[in-house]
């Protein structure tokens, strides 16, 4: 691996001709000769309200200046090899992947005859889209600038890392819009283009970072994370609202609240301050990835969670006075019909307004919660009222479509989401008698990581001892220690028969 490095350090320029080539024969192949019959990708009712407009092509073709710029720009710093293999990887598998897994628009809008676009579209075929290379590519370049800033040691090398990043992740953006507005390629694809950077750029070919400059950094992986979640958030929705019906409204909403659940897992580091060591940017990252889309800002849920830390298993105790209050839940398993009971409360929103209520109340009265004030950063006012202002805007334009997107979202969120939570905050402690800690550790198959304890959230007696260690750490940190099995949950919540 050293060997091509030096190799692509020495001949940049060379390795760029060569990669042209390579990417060039598979994706002609694909194009024109694909191994067989391709998947056909179809429009959302997204890609409807989206125009077609010719000028965009302009801004389309800048595609194959992203390696050159790169090259010219960056070519005699550091870390420069690490970030262009990255992109030549990226760009490399991607054209494999048009020969493995051929796919094809289901329609392409005609351009005007004199335009640029008409040119591209007479001389480039209407297969290999999916994930969209336009926008895998530069989204990548942007990730590993990204990487590049973090493991760089010099004041210089990061300044520059950090303004490449930038305007690769603004050129990235500007790609992707022509993408859609040349009607080259559907949404569906740009959201796999993304996806695939992201999976790219987590087995990025750069030297094992330095821990003490990640902690003086922002944490990549739960960025990557969020991103990934954000791309299958949109595919469910996109799934569900074209076959609406109840066949797939009600596995879509199950399936996001899942994906809903993983981000407030995500959430629960930004709570610890685990995703940036800077406080406001650390906020304000989670605030734009989950707090406003979830109606739930950082700094509120922290005073409680600060204090069920500090709290735990007393009288002021968050949970008990907010979670488990007047429920029969009290860290033992309930019998059949108190479990039902609590279960059903949870599913059907009653607990949840339950909650907000007594939470209201006991911000006026302090009678039993011992919350510390904490601070919010103005920005989040504006990103709250951004986001009602997009739904506001979208609704204008598609009241119908938007509306079942709300439907999904708010109606996943008070009901699926909420009972996932609960079904793990069950799972997260138990009573004096059984573990003086209180807290539980887990071992999750994959199913209860996909529904009951991603991100490594099943560590939670060990994240009770050490919470500033970040979610991806836990198994390595904590690799051998003792943990319950994932198929005793059902004995942890229910006691059957049990005396």
């Amino acid at each position: 691996m050293m060997k091509n490095l030096v190799y692509i350090q020495k001949y940049p320029w060379l390795t760029w001709l060569l990669y042209t080539m390579v990417t060039g024969i598979f994706y002609f192949s694909a194009a024109h000769w694909p191994l067989y019959s391709p998947f056909v990708v179809r429009p959302s009712g997204i890609d409807s309200f989206i125009p077609l407009w010719p000028p965009s092509a302009y801004i389309y073709i800048t595609y194959f200046l992203l390696l050159p710029v790169l090259i010219l720009l960056a070519h005699k710093q550091s870390l420069f090899v690490h970030v262009y293999s990255t992109a030549l990887i990226c760009g490399i598998l991607n054209a494999a992947i048009f020969l493995v897994l051929p796919s094809s628009l289901d329609f392409r809008t005609a351009a005007p005859e004199s335009s640029l676009l008409h040119l591209i579209q007479t001389l480039d075929s209407a297969n290999s889209v999916i994930p969209s290379g336009h926008v895998a590519l530069p989204f990548s370049i942007a990730l590993a600038c990204f990487i590049a800033l973090q493991q760089s040691e010099s004041r210089n090398a990061r300044g520059f890392w950090k303004r490449m990043s930038f305007f690769y992740l603004a050129w990235a953006l500007l790609i992707s819009a022509s993408t859609l507005l040349t009607r080259q390629h559907y949404m569906v694809d740009v959201l796999a283009g993304i996806l695939f950077a992201a999976l790219v750029s987590l087995f990025a070919p750069f030297p094992a970072a330095k821990r003490s400059g990640l902690q003086n950094s922002i944490a990549l992986p739960t960025v990557v994370a969020l991103a990934i979640e954000w791309v299958f958030i949109f595919l469910i929705l996109l799934v569900t609202i074209r076959w609406w019906s109840w066949y797939t409204v009600i596995p879509g909403m199950l399936l996001l609240a899942s994906r809903q659940h993983a981000l407030l897992v995500l959430y629960h580091d930004a709570v610890h301050f685990l995703i940036a060591s800077n406080k406001r940017l650390n906020d304000f990252i989670i605030n734009a990835s989950a707090g406003v889309p979830l109606q739930l800002p950082v700094h509120m849920y922290r005073a409680l969670h600060l204090s069920h830390h500090k709290d735990l298993g007393t009288d002021a105790d968050p949970e008990k006075v907010l979670l488990y209050r007047d429920q029969p839940w009290d860290y033992r398993p309930l019998n059949t019909s108190a479990l039902l009971h609590q279960l059903a409360g949870d599913l059907f929103v009653i607990n949840s307004l339950r909650m907000v209520w007594r939470y209201l109340g006991e911000l006026r009265s302090q009678h039993r919660l011992k919350l510390t004030e904490m601070r919010f950063y103005p920005e989040l006012l504006l990103m709250l009222l951004l986001f009602w202002i997009s739904v506001a805007i979208a609704w204008y334009f598609a009241p119908e479509t938007t509306l079942k997107v709300l439907v999904i979202w708010f109606g996943s969120y008070f009901t699926f989401t909420q009972l996932l939570q609960k079904i793990r905050s069950f799972a997260e402690h138990t009573s004096a008698e059984d573990d003086p800690e209180l807290a539980c550790s887990w071992s999750a198959g994959w199913l209860g990581r996909i529904f009951i304890w991603p991100y490594n959230i099943n560590y939670h007696r060990e994240h009770h001892k050490y919470a500033g260690i970040p979610w991806y750490r836990l198994p390595e940190v904590f690799a051998g220690t003792e943990q319950r099995k994932g198929n005793q949950l059902i004995e942890h919540l229910w006691k059957g028969n049990r005396a």
